[in-house]
């Protein structure tokens, strides 16, 4: 049994995995399973009748079937035994790994970390030059430049086709590294679809013959560091990539081995390990190719923008959402008339009002007054001025970060702010020394979710706090 395939399918649950054993079955011309109708002759005598072969598709179908009906029928173990060492016990194919991923994605949606890159047009520039003798001078030759945001035109950016964007970036990637595409749909909302594009880079080259589907190690399959992702959301000039960490295989042959093959072990892993990152910056380069047209051509640029989840790019670089900024600026990004009405604009202050404190006089206060006679160290007084501010600090909260239960927050995971004007210390002989630039880094599963509880508890002050704590940047990267 294969550890790293057992580890690849104990991420899933169970019904996960009666699901891709029967759409395996559906897609058997791709995954074909071992039956008694397709073994050989050695295979017939190696075999353990630990899960003995069924004789046809139905067969091995109706047994699936029971194994989803029946809960008692096996557990989880006892189905990943029967996919390893029983059913396709010949290996997986890559296109059965890239159902493994997509599954395990689609359960978990922080999985992966993306990045969002923005399309930028590009124009075609030209100079004309000509001789002090009227001769025509030689052909002018055309740049390629990025265009101003500020004074460019309306932009038309260009529709993506999945289909159309595949073909168009296999041909590009053809001649110079090969590589297996999967391409699926995922649902990053309720009323959002997002089309995802898998690639498995191989180790082999461009021009290496293909034998098999089914990779001669499992361990090759597996490995992250040879998988990228590219999705392309609609109606909007954005392209989220996601690359994984380093190359799996690589360490694991670096850590084996003898004293003396060490370095050389090391030396391998090394050389892989720059192949695979160049091959991944051959894959961004060609991103733009594939989506540009005649007259149209496009370039990708960063967005400072990186976190996990799908979910967190739709909220802040999508086209459901008219803008890019979060904390109080989310309110603007309400959908529905009835979310609009229900709060003010955060830029409407005139009609902003903080909770007034309940009136004097009222039963509560006079059943309080009253147990204050037989408790004479509980202090009303000290309470009703400590619930006073807590509501006008919730007040302020809401203000600066946006009302909590109205919008969706993006969660990003790491944000990091590079403060590049220092304060220099006063004094004489200082003022030379240039100051070091400072960072600072905050990370958890929710950075901004995490700061705003730290102003309801009082531990920032808002008055002084900058617009980025709250997210109003809408970037996990900022430059103060």
């Amino acid at each position: 049994m294969t550890s790293t395939l057992v580890k690849s399918l104990s991420r899933l649950s169970r019904p996960t995995l009666i699901d891709l054993a029967l759409h395996w079955l559906d897609k058997h011309a791709s995954c074909a399973p071992y039956l008694a109708s397709n073994r050989t002759i050695a295979e017939s005598d190696e075999e353990d009748y630990l899960f003995p072969p069924a004789h046809s598709i139905g067969e091995l179908r109706s047994i699936w079937k029971t194994l989803k009906v029946d809960e008692d029928a096996g557990s989880k173990q006892h189905v990943i035994d029967r996919i390893v060492d029983g059913d396709w016990r010949r290996g997986l194919t890559l296109y059965q790994h890239a159902t493994i991923d997509f599954a395990y994605l689609t359960a978990n949606d922080t999985a992966l970390r993306w990045t969002a890159l923005r399309l930028t047009p590009l124009e075609s520039s030209s100079s004309l030059t000509a001789g002090a003798s009227g001769e025509a001078s030689e052909p002018p030759v055309a740049k390629k430049r990025k265009t101003s945001h500020g004074t460019a035109p309306q932009v038309s950016y260009p529709t993506i086709s999945p289909s159309t964007f595949l073909q168009t970036l296999k041909a590009s990637l053809s001649p110079l590294l090969k590589a297996t595409y999967h391409l699926t749909t995922l649902s990053i909302s309720p009323n959002q679809r997002l089309p995802v594009l898998r690639l498995y880079l191989s180790p082999n080259t461009a021009f290496a013959p293909r034998s098999s589907n089914i990779p001669r190690s499992a361990r090759h399959a597996t490995d992250t560091g040879r998988v990228m992702y590219i999705a392309l959301p609609q109606s909007c000039p954005y392209v989220y990539v996601s690359l994984a960490g380093a190359s799996a295989s690589a360490a694991s042959s670096t850590a084996r081995g003898s004293a003396g093959a060490a370095s050389n072990a090391k030396t391998q892993a090394q050389q892989t390990k720059m192949d695979v990152t160049t091959m991944k910056r051959l894959v961004i380069e060609a991103i733009p190719k594939a989506l540009s047209r005649a007259h149209e051509r496009w370039a990708l640029e960063g967005t400072k923008l990186t976190c996990r989840g799908l979910s967190a790019l739709g909220a802040l670089r999508s086209g459901g959402r008219p803008g890019t900024a979060g904390g109080a600026y989310a309110v603007l990004h309400a959908e529905g008339a009835g979310k609009e009405a229900a709060e003010p604009s955060p830029v409407d202050v005139a009609a902003r009002s903080y909770p007034s404190p309940p009136p004097e006089g009222d039963g509560e206060a006079d059943g309080e007054e009253a147990n204050a006679m037989f408790f004479p160290d509980k202090a009303s007084g000290a309470t009703e001025d400590s619930e006073r501010a807590s509501r006008k600090r919730k007040a302020e909260v809401d203000v600066r970060f946006g009302p909590q239960d109205q919008v969706k927050r993006a969660r990003l995971d790491r944000v990091t702010a590079r403060i590049a004007d220092v304060c220099r210390p006063r004094g004489e002989g200082r003022g030379v020394v240039d100051a070091a630039p400072v960072s600072v880094t905050f990370c958890g599963a929710d950075v901004h979710g995490g700061l705003r509880a730290l102003a309801e508890l009082g531990v920032l002050d808002l008055q002084c706090m900058p617009g980025w704590v709250a997210g109003e940047e809408g970037q996990s990267v900022i430059s103060v």
